[in-house]
């Protein structure tokens, strides 16, 4: 029982610091990625919003998990729609009888 509380604090642990590690790189990227930056004497000033957007397009990122999600969601779609049509057949065939 011991060992068991010992790994599963342990787990936790290093769970917590994942998790604290990915949200300081994710607010990294988002400081990188923002389009307003202060200036020096004038205040703020923007970036080319549109060089940004070229430069996006042309890294051509591919997100794993995304492209997962939206295929779920697809998936998820597909068999609802499935299982609606067919209830709504059922429905249909009890009120012509």
């Amino acid at each position: 029982m011991k060992r068991f509380m010992v790994a599963t604090i342990l787990i936790i642990s290093l769970m917590f610091i994942s998790v604290l590690f990915g949200m300081k790189q994710a607010n990294h990227a988002m400081v990188e990625m923002s389009a307003l930056t202060v200036g020096d004497d004038r205040g703020a000033s923007t970036h080319d919003l549109q060089g940004k957007q070229k430069q996006l397009e042309e890294m051509k990122s591919f997100n794993l998990f995304s492209s997962i999600g939206k295929s779920i969601s697809e998936g998820t779609q597909a068999i609802t729609r499935t299982g609606i049509d067919m209830v709504v057949d059922k429905v249909q065939e009890k009120d012509e009888e």
